[in-house]
């Protein structure tokens, strides 16, 4: 228990990275299956100089450094419980198509850099494929490590000079990185280098251990790590989930389906019932303790160790503030902690109570991190629904959806994004034109409240404002793309999606808000429509509305 209390971040991280690689790549056109062949007679040694076997020794043990002995990298990842292919191309062989493929469902992409004496081309031309189909679709996790028995200093060159612009360079010019992209390089065993980079040369058994270091340098992160273990957790009992989702539960799903006035909305619940059950697995696992305390100890002992120094902006001033007050902070919260109760002013105490949320992010900020991005991509995370896979699935009106009104001149209205608040119930089965219901969101900056956070023009974030005024409400009139989809679908124009109303306005796709986020501001909407216009004595309110 106490090696455990005492591991690092970087080691709990690593441990998550380990449980959830599966499956490993190999592309070498020196692999092969090695032959162990028995001695059949000794020979006495002779008494000649030897020259000769020495040299023929040598060219053996260069080439023995460039081949891979397939069954071994296959034993060895099999004993850490990962599933590895080895691919051999032939000389001629198209390789490119063939790799990348192979790389779309492999948790570990290993490359020879020379294949057929071709100074790396085709390993570059791999990689290059690899970057091109992320910058066409949804951008995944994706590990790349050369292996290769060449020059590891020649080969980063070749590598820094072509991506150089679109990469940070780490680890003594030998990783480049780049989101969740991160290509690695390592020397095969054998391989002759200079002393201080002896660390890049690694065994078959060591590359097995290196795998997992090198994957948690892209996840590693409280959050990440706790998403990167839900995935293991749901990889690892996928009979389990199948086994209470199996097919005997079909009749009773279609008795469902025909019981219900509007038999599509199964489709839906089929959806629920499955995530459900994942929510259900999860909490089993308790994945929430990689947040835990020991968790955020070993991460800000991580970023101290960095000589990071830690600030809280209080007005115009910067308090420095030590780790150990950072745990105290995560303990018992920073409005409860001895620090922001004995050892601050009270003018800077009301400071933090009014103004600390909008600046206590930068406090954990390390590095070039900018805060107010990271708050609203944290905003977002937790209010918008995500968009996988955004142009496989085209966005429909309804409770939630964030619409831009598409015009060329909105300078007398400050009102052009829009948000739906048209029940889901009524936003289905629609055979004719309907009317749906919206509020008007207005675009705020500086130190004005808001209530959205949206991605829009430039990519840029920007903050909306709710009015719930009744009377700045507008109902607009769609109709159904066709009979078939009885929903108010968008169409595709370029690289966006469109709604066009009844009178022939245009508007924007934006986004959609979470249904328990949509669902509270449509409640309170509706406890603006139901309230009571009361004529009473004001000395009886002011009573009533006093707090004692």
């Amino acid at each position: 228990m106490e090696r455990e209390n005492s591991k690092t971040f970087t080691e709990l991280s690593r441990e998550v990275a380990e449980k959830f690689l599966h499956t490993i790549v190999f592309v070498d056109d020196q692999a092969g299956f090695e032959k162990k062949e028995r001695p059949t007679k000794l020979e006495k040694p002779g008494r000649g100089s030897g020259k000769e076997k020495d040299t023929t020794q040598e060219r053996s043990n260069e080439q023995n450094t460039h081949k891979l002995d397939a069954k071994k990298v296959i034993d060895v990842f099999a004993y850490k419980g990962m599933v590895c292919s080895v691919l051999k191309p032939d000389e001629d062989e198209e390789l490119s198509g063939l790799a990348v493929k192979a790389a779309e469902k492999a948790d570990v992409l290993i490359l020879d850099w020379q294949i057929y004496d071709d100074d790396g081309e085709k390993a570059m031309e791999i990689i290059g494929n690899i970057i091109a189909s992320d910058s066409t679709e949804d951008q995944r996790l994706r590990l790349i490590i050369i292996y290769t028995a060449e020059n590891i200093v020649w080969v980063s060159k070749k590598m820094d000079e072509q991506y150089s612009g679109d990469f940070k360079v780490t680890g003594e010019d030998f990783a480049f990185s780049r989101g969740h992209l991160r290509i690695a390089i390592f020397a095969k065993e054998g391989v002759d280098v200079l002393e201080e980079y002896r660390d890049r040369v690694l065994s078959v058994n060591q590359l097995s251990e290196q795998v997992g270091v090198e994957f948690a340098k892209i996840t590693a992160g409280l959050i990440s790590n706790v998403a990167l273990e839900a995935m293991s957790v749901l990889r690892d009992n996928t009979h389990l989930i199948m086994g209470r989702l199996g097919h005997e539960m079909d009749p009773p799903y279609l008795a469902h389906r025909a019981l219900l006035p509007n038999p599509d909305d199964a489709m839906y619940y089929a959806i629920d019932i499955i995530a459900s059950e994942f929510h259900s697995l999860l909490d089993t696992y308790e994945l929430g303790e990689k947040t835990n305390l020991r968790a955020i100890k070993a991460w800000i002992d991580m970023k101290n160790s960095e000589e990071t120094s830690f600030n809280i902006k209080v007005g115009g001033d910067h308090v420095t503030v030590d780790p150990e007050i950072l745990y105290e902070w995560q303990r018992v919260g920073i409005e409860e902690s001895d620090w922001f109760k004995e050892r601050i002013t009270d003018k800077q105490r009301r400071k933090i109570l009014n103004h600390g949320h909008k600046t206590l992010t930068q406090t954990f900020c390390t590095g070039d991190g900018d805060a107010n991005e990271l708050d609203c991509k944290f905003a977002m995370l937790t209010s918008l629904k995500n968009r996988y896979r955004r142009y496989s699935r085209i966005p429909i009106l309804t409770l939630g959806t964030i619409l831009k009104e598409d015009s060329t001149d909105n300078s007398e209205n400050p009102y052009s994004f829009w948000l739906c608040i048209q029940p889901r119930c009524d936003s289905t089965r629609i055979e004719n034109s309907r009317n749906f219901l919206f509020l008007p969101l207005k675009e705020v900056d500086g130190e004005k409240s808001f209530d959205i956070v949206v991605k829009y023009k430039n990519n840029d974030f920007i903050r909306l404002k709710i009015n719930y005024a009744i009377y700045e409400s507008k109902l607009l009139e769609f109709s159904p793309n066709s009979l078939d989809e009885k929903v108010i679908g968008a169409k595709q124009e370029r690289s966006r999606f469109v709604f066009d109303t009844e009178d022939g306005m245009c508007f924007k796709w934006v986004s959609e808000l979470k249904i328990e986020h949509a669902q509270r501001i449509a409640n309170r909407f509706a406890a603006k429509l139901s309230r009571v216009g009361l004529d009473e004595s004001e000395w009886l309110r002011r009573w009533a509305n006093r707090r004692d």
